[in-house]
Order: structure tokens, then C-alpha cells, then sequence
């Protein structure tokens, strides 16, 4: 019989619809997609497309190098197609009744996590998914910091199903004026349960996946990678610190590593037993301006969402908000095990 799941995080609501669901088995693909060349010379994002982009604004590269040059392994660059204004915020929202609007101003990053055209994240070794976190985590660092700056949204597209314009793996960071709508309903539903429990919400859902262990692909004691109770997607995956966090801008070394050994381990497991599927991941943390400050230390616990692009929602999704998973999260989190060849 179908069932109706609720994400404790978001309130949402999720059918989970066993009655014409999909055996994990059934989204293997026929074959797999043609791999990409390691270097593509109309990449703009391949080495020695470096004046196609904008100037960098962090790289590690050997020390000497002349920026906006080959040689680098992690390279960030403005996003040439902004959907923000980089200029200071000197314009206040302007109230017009129902209309309410006001600049956009933020900034619009892209981080190029390798230098070859066919590394995906599935196919990088931990010293570079390391090396990868820690610049997520430099320009969280700093783009949180801007004056104006409400919020911080990590982000990657992979495949054009996925919404990626660019074939070379690479994520894209964000700084915005606002808190999306999405975020401010989970930071509601934290802060409601912290005044009611005294305990962190995302805490306890991770005591729960950890104890129940259905769902759970791996468990390092630093991070957890699980399925989520009430999956949107098939495959849908998560990735959590199991100690507090509220947000991304105070990772160590040792959680550096670990976050990319786990993000590493579930891009493989999802490679090996679906292809490389298009995805999208991102990253849900507590607001960074200074007026929420401290605000959501305690309640708010960051989060990573994985979603294979496997099934396309159509009017009832689109028009109710809840979403039909046609396999079980409990199915998907076995099946993705048997893919899972490394020691955890």
C-alpha cells in the first residue's frame, strides 16, 4: 500500500508509492554515457581557457604562479552570468503593496574543482575532494562575511537533465540578500523543536537514522550518508556532520577530509550502480548575517542533499508540493550497498 512520509526538516510531504514502484534494479542503465575527453579546448573552464572567464578570485596553483594561468588545481571564478549584482547594497526593498521587491545584490561564484574535463567528483581521490571542501569552504567563509549578505547557498548541477550548462565537473557558490523561502521553513521547524525539546532537530534525525540503521550507507562517526525517511527522489541521498554544526564555516582539516571521503563515497556508489546519473546536490546551512548572528547556533544543524534526476515531476507534484518517489528509501539505501566496495 502506498504511504504518506513527512520530512521532519522541511514539513514536507512525500508519497511513497509502493503500489507501482520501481525495483532499484530498474533505473541501472542500458549503458552508460560516453565518457569526456581529460581536456577539452573550448572548455572555458579547461586549462588554458583562462582569459575566457572572468579574473579568479582564488586558486591553488604552485607558489610563484601568475594568476589567471594554467597550473592550478582548484580554481574560482565569478559566474559570467550572474543572476546578482555584485555592487554594494545601498538600495533598500522597495514596498509597494503586494509587490515587494528589491536589488539583487550578492554574488555569484564558480568553483572549478579540478583542472581535467572528465573528473567527476565519482572519479577524484580524497586529497582532492579535500582540497575541494576546503575552497567551498574559504569562499563560504568570505562571502558570509560581506556586509549585506543574509545567506550563503553551496550548489552543484551534473548533467544537462540537471540543469549543468558546462560539462567540466564544477559547483557554483552563492551569496544572497534574502533567506530562500525553503530554508526559512527548516530554521521555523528547528527553532520550533528547540524551544519545545531543548534539542536539535537534525540531531535527533541523525540519532535515529544511526540507531535504525535501514537507511544508513555509511557512518565514520565524523559524518553519517544516508537515505532520508521521506526521500523526494529515488536515490535520494544525505550527508550530515553527526556533531553540531550550524554551518559550513567551521570545518577542521580532519572534517574537511571526512566530508569529502563521504561525498566521494556516495558519488561512487550512485556511478557504479547508475551510471553517472545527472544530479543535483546542495547544501543547507544556518543564515550568516550579522543580525542572525549566534541566532541559530544551537537549533540549525547544516546539511548536504544529494538528488538523482531519474523521474521528472509532473502537474500533481508541481501543483500540491508533494512528491512521488516511486522506490523505497529503504530499498534504494540496500541496493546502493551493494555498491559500496570501500571500508567504512
Amino acid at each position: 500500500m502506498p504511504e504518506l512520509r513527512q520530512d521532519p526538516l522541511s514539513g514536507r510531504w512525500v508519497i511513497i508509492a509502493t503500489g507501482r514502484a520501481k525495483r532499484p534494479e530498474a533505473f541501472a542503465p542500458a549503458a552508460r554515457p560516453a565518457p569526456s575527453p581529460e581536456h577539452d579546448a573550448t572548455c572555458c573552464f579547461c586549462p588554458g581557457q583562462e582569459a575566457t572567464t572572468p579574473p579568479e578570485v582564488l586558486a591553488y596553483r604552485a607558489p610563484g604562479a601568475a594568476p589567471d594561468s594554467p597550473g592550478w588545481q582548484v580554481r574560482v571564478v565569478p559566474n559570467k552570468f550572474a543572476a546578482f549584482d555584485g555592487a554594494t547594497d545601498r538600495q533598500p526593498a522597495m514596498l509597494q503593496g503586494l509587490e515587494q521587491r528589491r536589488p539583487a545584490f550578492g554574488a555569484a561564484e564558480v568553483i572549478v574543482g579540478t583542472p581535467r574535463h572528465d573528473r567527476t567528483l565519482a572519479l577524484a581521490s580524497d586529497a582532492e575532494l579535500a582540497q575541494m571542501i576546503h575552497a567551498h569552504q574559504e569562499r563560504y567563509r568570505e562571502l558570509a562575511a560581506r556586509p549585506g549578505v543574509a545567506y550563503v547557498m553551496l550548489f552543484r548541477n551534473q548533467g544537462a537533465w540537471a540543469g549543468a550548462s558546462q560539462r567540466h565537473p564544477h559547483s557554483q557558490i552563492m551569496a544572497l540578500p534574502v533567506v530562500p523561502a525553503a530554508v526559512a521553513t527548516e530554521l521555523d521547524r528547528a527553532a520550533a523543536h528547540h524551544g519545545m525539546h531543548g534539542s536539535c532537530l537534525m540531531c535527533q534525525v541523525i540519532a535515529r537514522e544511526r540507531a535504525h540503521g535501514a537507511r544508513v550507507l555509511a557512518d565514520d562517526g565524523r559524518f553519517v550518508l544516508f537515505t532520508p525517511y521521506a526521500s523526494r527522489t529515488p536515490f535520494e541521498l544525505m550527508i550530515a556532520p553527526i556533531g553540531h554544526q550550524a554551518d559550513l564555516g567551521h570545518l577542521s582539516p580532519e572534517d574537511e577530509a571526512g566530508l569529502g571521503r563521504q561525498l566521494g563515497l556516495a558519488m561512487r556508489m550512485l556511478d557504479r550502480a547508475l551510471g553517472d546519473p545527472p544530479h543535483n546536490f546542495y547544501l543547507h546551512a544556518a543564515p550568516c548575517g550579522a543580525d542572525d548572528a549566534g541566532r541559530w547556533s544551537e537549533s540549525y544543524h547544516w546539511h548536504l542533499s544529494i538528488l538523482p534526476r531519474l523521474t521528472t515531476p509532473a502537474a500533481f507534484e508541481l501543483g500540491s508540493g508533494i512528491l512521488i518517489n516511486i522506490t523505497v528509501p529503504e530499498a534504494a539505501a540496500a541496493f546502493l550497498r551493494e555498491y559500496r566496495t570501500e571500508p567504512v
